[in-house]
Parts: C-alpha cells; sequence; structure tokens
C-alpha cells in the first residue's frame, strides 16, 4: 500500500483506493474486505484452560519429577509414582486457576467494544460497525467522535483531532484538506490532511476517505510490533536460570552416586531407587507451586488497591526496578487543561487554583481570595471566558473523568469564568466564529452593558497586532508572556473593541488589551508524591514525552523529576546518537527529560537502559506507548483512560489511573522480594539437607534412609504449609529505602549459600544420628525416626527463616500469625501420618513412642541454637 497518502491529490488517493466521492458500491465492499480483511487490529491470543494447564509442566524441575514418576513406576512402587503424579497435578491446577483469572479480569476491561460510524455507500448515508469499514469507504466524522480508521481527509469545517493517545502531545490538532507544505519527511504528528484511527474529533467535522483499516493502520502496525517483542519480568528470568542450576546439580550427583554405588556393589534397582530418591530431595518441587501463592497473595493485595496484575511475576518486578520511565500525558498529566495564571491590562497578575474541568477553586490576589466587581478588568475577562466558548464540560460517574465536547483551551477558559465570585451576568453572545487554524485567533460577537463587544481570542503575536498599545505597554506584556511561557504554561491573549454601534466578527484592528490567561494540562495531584517516594527507594524517574521540550521540562521540575544537575534529550538528539553512543550518554549523564520522542525513540531508549543494566518499568496510556510497554522489564497502563493497545501490551494495568498504585506496588514488590527469599532459602535448605543425609547414608553404607514419596511429604506438606505462612512475614520497615538490595543475576547470594550448607549439615547430621541406631535392628522404626527428625529440623529452620541477622528472641513470636498456626498443623498431620493405617502404608512408617518423640525434637532443635550463633556474627560482618 502507499506510506504518503498525506502528499496525494485527492483524485489520486481515490484512484488508488478504487473509489470516488459518491461512495463504494456493494459488491466493492465485499472486494475490499476480502483484499485487506475486517477492520480490526491484532490482540494477544486468549489462551484455553487446557493450554494453560499443559503449560504449568514446562520446567526442567518438574520434567525430572515426570521422568522419576515413570522410573519409580518402573521399578515396582506404583503407589509412590501415583502420589509424585498427584501432586504435580495439583500445583498444575493452582497454576492454571491464577493465570486464567487474570486474563479474565483483562477481558473485562475491554471499554473499547464495537463503535459505529458513518458512511457513505453508493451516494447513501449508513451506520455500520466500524469493524464492517472497508479500505476506499467515505466516512463523515463529528464532534465528539472516534476516528474509525486511517483516512484522508476530503472536507473539513474548523476540523481539531485530539491525537494525544497516537503522539503523546496534548494539544489538538488543526485538520484541513490543503498539502500546503507537507513533505515526505513530514512526522505524523503534522499530517494535517489525516485522521487516524482512536483519535478524536474535539471540534467541528470532516468527511474522509478511508485508505488502511485494521493491522495497516498507524495503530495496527504498531500492535503487530508490539506481539514481536518479547521481553519477560526479571524474575521470571532468575527462576529460569535456578532452575537450570538445579537441573545440572541433579545430574552431577547422579553420575557421581551411580558411579559410587556400583563400586560399592549396590544393585542396579537398589542404585537406580537411591538416585531417585536423591534427584526428588535435590529438587525443590514445592518451588513452582509457592512460588505461585506467594505471588497470587500479592496479586489479590494490589487487586485491593485497583491494580490489575496480568503476570504473577510483575509485582515482583517493580520492586526490583532501578528506572521508572513515565509517559507525560495521561500518566504525570490528567490531560486537562486548567488556567493557572491570568494577567490583566492594568498590570496585575492573578492565580488561579483547583484542578482540570472542576468547577472549585478560587482567583486568588497576592494569596487572598479576590471580591466581585462589575467594574474590574478581571471581570470582564471572567464574562468573555464564559460567553465566547462552545466548548462544554460533562462528568461520567460510571468513568470517574471529565469529558470535553469542543476545545480543550475554551474549556478550560469556560472554567475559569466559572470561578469568579457569583455577580449577576451582563454579557449574552451573538455570534462566534471559531477559532481559525490559519488566522489564530477565534471573533466573538456580544451584548455586554447595553452595548456590543467584538472579542478576539487566540495567539497573543496575533491578538497583540490587533491592539493599540503604547510601546511600554507593549514590551511589559511581552516580558510577561516570556515569563509565562518559560514555566511551561500555554498563554491566550484576549483583546476587544465596545461600541454602541453592532460590528462584524470579521473586522480587525482597533482592540483594547485585555488580558492574557495562562493555562497547563492539570498535574495528576499523586504525582509529586508519588515521584519522592520512588527517588526515596533510590529509583530513578525519567520523563518520555512527544510534547515540547520547554513544556516537558516545566512540568519535570514540578513534580520533582527534574532538579538541579540534570540533562535532557529530544528527538533529535537521540537520532543523532548510535544505539552505543546513547547508551553511554545515559550512562554519564542524569537524563531524566525526553521530549519531543517517537514511539521508535521510546525503544531506542528502553533498549539502551536496560543494556546498562537497569531494570526498567515503563508507564503509558497511548497506542504510542505500547511497544515501550512490552520491550521494558514491567509495563504498567493507565485502565481508565489507556487505549486497548497499551492494556494489551502491559504487565499491570492500573484501574483507577492512581499513580500512587506504582509506589504501593513497589513497596509490595520489595516486600514480595523478601518474602521470596526466605522462600527458596528455607526450599532449598531443606533440599540440601535432604540430599546431605541421602548422601551420608550412602558413604557409610546404610540404605537409603528417606524414600521417594517421604521425600514428596516433606516438600509438599511440611514445606508447602510453612513456605506460605513464612511468606507472610509483616512487612519489613524500610523496604523503600537506598539501602534495599536487589535480586543478583542468580537469586541466590553468598550469604544464602553459607546459610544452606550449615542447615543442611546439620540436619544430615541429626537425622544420620537417629537412622544409625535402629537401621539394623528395626528398619522401619529407622526410616521413621529419620523422617520424623528431618520434619523437626524443618519446622525449626521455618522460624530461623523469619529473619536473616534477627534474633528469635527479637522478633515477635505472634507477629506471624500464620505460620505459628501451620506449624501447629503440620505437627498434627505428622502424627497422624506416623499413627493412621493408610498413611502408614503409604508413607511406609510407623509408630512412634513419647520418648522417641522427644529425642527426635531435642536434636531437631539444636539448629536454632546453630542460627543463632551465626545470626550474631552477621549482625556484625553482613557476608554471614
Amino acid at each position: 500500500m502507499v506510506s504518503n497518502w498525506h502528499l496525494l491529490p485527492l483524485n489520486n488517493v481515490f484512484v488508488k483506493v478504487h473509489s470516488d466521492p459518491a461512495g463504494l458500491q456493494l459488491s466493492q465492499v465485499v472486494t475490499q474486505r476480502k483484499s485487506f480483511g475486517p477492520n480490526t487490529f491484532p490482540s494477544s491470543p486468549k489462551h484455553s484452560v487446557l493450554k494453560l494447564f499443559f503449560s504449568q509442566f514446562f520446567s526442567p524441575l518438574i520434567f525430572i519429577l515426570i521422568v522419576a514418576a515413570i522410573l519409580v513406576a518402573f521399578i515396582g512402587e506404583k503407589a509412590d509414582s501415583v502420589v509424585i503424579f498427584i501432586i504435580l497435578t495439583f500445583n498444575a491446577i493452582i497454576g492454571t486457576y491464577q493465570e486464567g483469572k487474570a486474563e479474565a479480569t483483562l477481558d473485562s476491561l475491554k471499554h473499547f467494544s464495537t463503535t459505529t460510524a458513518i458512511v457513505i455507500r453508493e451516494g447513501n448515508e449508513q451506520t455500520i460497525s466500524d469493524e464492517e469499514i472497508v479500505v476506499g469507504d467515505l466516512i463523515i466524522i463529528r464532534e465528539g467522535e472516534k476516528v474509525p480508521a486511517d483516512a484522508r481527509i476530503i472536507t473539513a469545517n474548523v476540523c481539531f483531532v485530539d491525537e494525544s493517545s497516537l503522539t503523546g502531545e496534548s494539544a489538538p490538532v488543526y485538520k484541513e484538506v490543503s498539502i500546503g507544505e507537507l513533505s515526505a519527511t513530514t512526522p505524523l504528528s503534522e499530517q494535517h490532511t489525516m485522521l487516524f484511527r482512536g483519535t478524536y474529533i474535539t471540534r467541528g467535522n470532516a468527511t474522509a476517505v478511508v485508505v488502511s483499516t485494521g493491522k495497516d493502520t498507524v495503530i495496527g502496525k504498531i500492535a503487530l510490533q508490539v506481539s514481536a517483542i518479547d521481553t519477560n519480568v526479571p524474575l521470571k528470568g532468575k527462576i529460569q536460570r535456578l532452575s537450570k542450576q538445579i537441573m545440572f546439580a541433579v545430574a552431577g550427583f547422579s553420575v557421581f552416586f551411580l558411579v559410587l554405588s556400583t563400586l560399592r556393589g549396590y544393585e542396579l534397582t537398589e542404585s537406580i531407587y537411591t538416585i531417585i530418591t536423591l534427584c526428588v530431595s535435590l529438587i525443590p518441587e514445592g518451588l513452582p507451586i509457592i512460588l505461585t501463592l506467594v505471588l497470587a497473595s500479592s496479586v489479590y493485595r494490589m487487586s485491593k488497591r485497583n491494580a490489575l496484575v496480568k503476570k504473577l511475576a510483575a509485582v515482583e518486578a517493580l520492586g526490583q526496578a532501578s528506572v521508572i520511565a513515565v509517559d507525560k500525558t495521561g500518566t504525570i498529566t490528567l490531560n486537562e487543561l486548567t488556567v493557572e495564571k491570568v494577567y490583566t491590562a492594568d498590570g496585575n497578575l492573578f492565580t488561579v487554583t483547583g484542578q482540570g474541568y472542576e468547577n472549585t477553586g478560587n482567583i486568588l490576589q497576592d494569596e487572598n481570595p479576590i471580591h466581585a466587581d462589575t467594574t474590574s478588568p478581571l471581570y470582564l475577562l471572567s464574562q468573555i471566558a464564559k460567553v465566547c466558548t462552545q466548548s462544554k464540560v460533562s462528568y461520567s460517574k460510571e468513568e470517574k473523568r471529565w469529558h470535553v465536547i469542543g476545545e480543550p483551551t475554551e474549556a478550560a477558559l469556560l472554567i475559569f469564568g466559572n470561578k469568579y465570585p457569583d455577580t449577576k451576568p451582563q454579557m449574552s453572545i451573538i455570534q462566534s466564529d471559531p477559532f481559525d487554524y490559519k488566522k489564530k485567533y477565534s471573533a466573538h460577537l456580544a451584548h455586554y452593558k447595553d452595548t456590543y463587544l467584538r472579542v478576539h481570542i487566540g495567539a497573543p503575536e496575533v491578538v497583540l497586532g490587533h491592539c493599540i498599545l503604547p510601546s511600554r505597554q507593549m514590551t511589559q506584556i511581552q516580558q510577561q508572556i516570556q515569563t509565562l511561557t518559560s514555566v511551561g504554561l500555554r498563554v491566550v491573549a484576549i483583546g476587544a473593541l465596545q461600541s454602541t454601534h453592532k460590528m462584524q466578527t470579521t473586522d480587525t484592528g482597533d482592540l483594547e488589551f485585555l488580558g492574557l490567561v495562562a493555562m497547563r494540562d492539570s498535574i495528576h495531584p499523586e504525582a509529586r508524591d508519588a515521584v519522592l517516594v520512588a527517588k526515596q527507594a533510590g529509583i530513578k524517574v525519567c520523563m518520555i514525552t512527544g510534547d515540547h521540550e520547554a513544556t516537558a521540562l516545566s512540568i519535570a521540575k514540578e513534580v520533582g523529576i527534574y532538579t538541579d544537575g540534570n540533562s535532557t534529550l529530544t528527538g533529535k538528539d537521540i537520532e543523532q546518537l548510535s544505539p552505543t553512543d546513547l547508551q553511554k550518554r545515559l550512562r554519564s549523564t542524569t537524563v531524566t527529560v525526553f521530549a519531543r520522542v517517537t514511539p521508535e525513540h521510546k525503544l531506542k531508549i528502553i533498549a539502551a537502559l536496560r543494556a546498562n543494566g537497569e531494570t526498567v518499568a515503563m508507564t503509558g496510556d497511548g497506542v504510542n506507548d505500547a511497544a515501550s510497554l512490552v520491550a521494558a522489564d514491567l509495563g504498567i497502563a493507565m485502565g481508565k483512560h489507556g487505549t486497548e493497545v497499551a492494556k494489551e501490551a502491559a504487565d499491570i494495568v492500573l484501574l483507577d489511573d492512581n499513580f500512587k498504585s506504582i509506589t504501593a506496588a513497589i513497596r509490595e514488590g520489595r516486600s514480595l522480594y523478601l518474602s521470596i527469599k526466605n522462600v527458596i532459602l528455607y526450599l532449598l535448605s531443606t533440599s540440601v539437607g535432604e540430599a546431605m543425609t541421602i548422601a551420608g547414608a550412602l558413604l557409610l553404607g546404610f540404605p537409603t534412609p528417606l524414600l521417594p514419596v517421604q521425600i514428596l511429604w516433606l516438600n509438599f506438606v511440611t514445606d508447602g504449609f510453612l513456605d506460605v505462612a513464612l511468606s507472610m512475614e509483616p512487612k519489613e520497615k524500610g523496604v523503600l529505602g537506598h539501602s534495599f538490595a536487589r535480586f543478583n543475576k542468580y537469586v541466590i547470594d553468598r550469604t544464602m549459600v553459607l546459610r544452606m550448607v550449615l542447615v543442611g549439615f546439620t540436619m544430615s547430621i541429626g537425622s544420620l544420628f537417629v537412622y544409625s541406631r535402629f537401621v539394623d535392628s528395626d528398619p522401619a522404626k529407622a526410616l521413621t525416626l529419620a523422617l520424623t527428625t528431618m520434619a523437626a529440623f524443618q519446622w525449626f529452620n521455618a522460624w530461623n527463616c523469619r529473619s536473616a541477622t534477627k534474633s528469635l528472641t527479637e522478633l515477635d513470636f505472634f507477629g506471624n500469625k500464620p505460620l505459628l498456626r501451620a506449624t501447629i498443623l503440620i505437627v498434627l498431620l505428622h502424627i497422624l501420618a506416623l499413627h493412621t493405617g493408610f498413611m502408614q502404608r503409604v508413607l511406609h512408617t510407623t509408630p512412634l513412642s513419647l520418648l522417641e518423640w522427644c529425642m527426635c525434637i531435642g536434636i531437631a532443635s539444636t539448629i536454632i541454637l546453630i542460627e543463632e550463633i551465626r545470626k550474631a556474627f552477621a549482625r556484625t560482618n553482613p557476608t554471614l
């Protein structure tokens, strides 16, 4: 298809799309739909329940367990094999439920369901579903309506379009038919002869001929680009590396013990059974299900804060973030213009309070509210602002947001006028000529105090040119304009001529300067606090926007993103830098504002940050943000204002668009990190203890002291309950401090390895001691004693893992009530396992006497003493 539709003469456009000014014939519609498909763009495919279920088994650890279960059945232990498969199935069911729940919730968010559009076919207007639009259709779009496809404008009547979701620029774009100075290199945001799917008409109306539908539209191409990007959240990659390390360890130990058992003269079947037992002990088969449950609990807590987490590991990923790249429009700002300053002809400067399009707020002078005065220049300005506007503002309770029908600048003026203290209206409109893109002002005629008033509202340089002003006053006004624009405010000037005779709106000149009105896109109330919290947490915050540098810089300063010593980069700067040079630039300077950037620039920035070793979280709501949301380590989309493409691309969707939810997620993610660290430490130290026990028995010439089914009992029942309870340890203070230590590449650090070896060695010594006393005289009793001692070791070890440095005496015993309840529960379950016939047959156990119970628990309690000694040293030496 043609790429430069904005440049072609209209007659050539009609030829290219096989259409004409009367619209398509019905036969042509069928042909075009077959050629180009429906007017829909790609979305991520839904996963069936079966696909989600079977995907839970695609893990190296699970593969090994499946092979182990098959081998156990092959050598005759069918009951053990069945138990392994039952536990693996249970794990898969839980994972399927959690992922399916997140996917179903996302489906409920799809507000962009099929809408209707007006087309001209065979010379007649028809209302059809926008999915039925085809290339060549003539469409009619009116004020407040969404553009259903990419189209070339045929006619335009004072047409302004909100393209912020596509380009990131908040100011509406004027559209016209004339090609003018357009060229092949004209950026998307300046192609005034084109309408793009997903944008909105804010004023006027237009007719256009459709040139692209579905995947060929600008939005569709971005959706395809998004689907081609594959980025895992950090935790997933780290767990995959950990799984591979465990798999290699299992393989290495298996080969070693096969050789050792062969040299010692063990039968092949016995050797295989011992190796299978070793494999089951080394593999923390509970890890997938425990991580799923731990992550799911965090997802549940985030849902209470109106944050939908699409991927379970995404919450932890935000806790690991070192950079948050925020989009300006819709994320930092509300995309609602607010009047902030008013300068009147008598030299007074007023401050206007309030946010967005709410009528709340005051007009202040020297920090004091003004009083009504119908003779003041400010009163006249407020009357003009209320009367000489055609925009309307309404609030949607369902969407909890303001909607503007018309031009946002006029809406801001209307709200400013409403904030003037109540007075009797003295002005009414006679005629209005809307803002003219070429003239750069709007003209109005009104009745005012029994006279006529001709008003011009528009660009300061134009309106001032219509005014008669002394040079000194002109200089003062221009200085004031420069002051206001330097802080990122958008300034409009108002001039008027009062006369007893009726005038024409087309007249120019001889106006009296009335004042300047300065406005800006409203800042999210939560933005400043959210940025501050992120910075206090040691996270760099940068703004990436398509807006002008001065505007972006002003807003970045206001919310605290840009401070002294920081620097900025524009899209032109980025184009001139190679990927390597950009990486160096971002390493050597503190760039916190990226302005006038395109979606391609955003991808380049994200890639450079990640190449520098940063974990990047990206926020956004527009179509232009989608690709970077996927490319970042973590994408965060706005649920209310966000486009469908952005929400599909994101890992987390903020349902209430509350920026504070991001800092809440950071806190949740970091707490989750500590929980995962404790969980992994507990699980792997248990596995190491079991493996050392089996290895020690083999070296001592004993039969295996722990059977595969017994290890599964320990790993899924004992560890399962304790791990979940351990993950509910109250949040530690200081997780949002600079000193927070993130995961290293391999999840497990030096201190964790030391603790695993120390704990594992203690477990093996104690378990082998009780096992050796009965292995010759009563093998069943020996197996039961070894199992019980190992279980008791794990009970005490869970309490040790509540903190890496704090003594148990420093921790509140009732601070983690789930852990207390879980400990009581698993002790009772272990008693049942030893004293009920069915469980005795499954686990190969026999009852123990009270004295034997005391012996097992007494030996196992030594692990507390060992860890307390280590913690005492760790408090002075953090590497221990």
